[in-house]
């Protein structure tokens, strides 16, 4: 079908030479490439912000409030009747 004369003459008509086609798809995919590296940078970023929003306001919070909670410092160790010398 590509060898057809006829076939060749309406596509250069068009404007649509085998250069301009290729050029064309270069185009598409490099405006692709554009698009989803940006998408992605968005994304991450987004993603960063997330992370240290919660990693700001959690630090300050207690993981348990309960009596199973564990003495880490050495004042907080003699202070815990669980640890008094018998």
């Amino acid at each position: 079908m590509l060898t057809s004369t006829a076939y060749r003459q309406s596509i250069v008509q068009k404007g649509l030479a085998p250069t301009s086609l290729l050029d064309h798809l270069f185009e598409i995919v490099r405006q692709a490439l554009a698009s989803s590296i940006h998408q992605a940078f968005v994304i991450t970023f987004c993603l960063s912000l997330l992370i240290l929003v919660v990693a700001v306001f959690l630090r300050d919070a207690p993981a348990s409030q309960g009596e199973d909670t564990i003495a880490t410092t050495q004042g907080e160790i003699a202070k815990d009747h669980r640890y008094a010398k018998q």
